[in-house]
């Protein structure tokens, strides 16, 4: 073995992670509420009104797409700074 990461399937990997976390997030926040919001955020020492929008599928699907992409670039851009060090 000598190390290397396979870039392809270190972005798809991140990718689908993160992805997976949005998806999660999205479904806590449809099914909890904004009380789990509030407590997340009291976690964080943050206290702010944020109204919470109905939920819609489409809005989901992009928001999942997009951070499928930000993980993609992420993971690819980590495995190629991997493999050259």
């Amino acid at each position: 073995m000598t190390g290397k990461l396979g870039v392809k399937k270190v972005a798809l990997t991140v990718g689908i992670v993160f992805a997976a976390w949005h998806i999660g997030w999205a479904l806590a926040i449809a099914v909890l509420g904004s009380g789990f919001l509030n407590w997340v955020l009291g976690l964080h020492f943050i206290s702010m009104v944020a109204p919470i929008a109905p939920f819609n599928i489409a809005t989901l699907v992009i928001g999942a797409i997009v951070a499928f992409l930000c993980g993609a670039i992420t993971g690819a851009i980590f495995a190629f700074v991997w493999n050259k060090l």
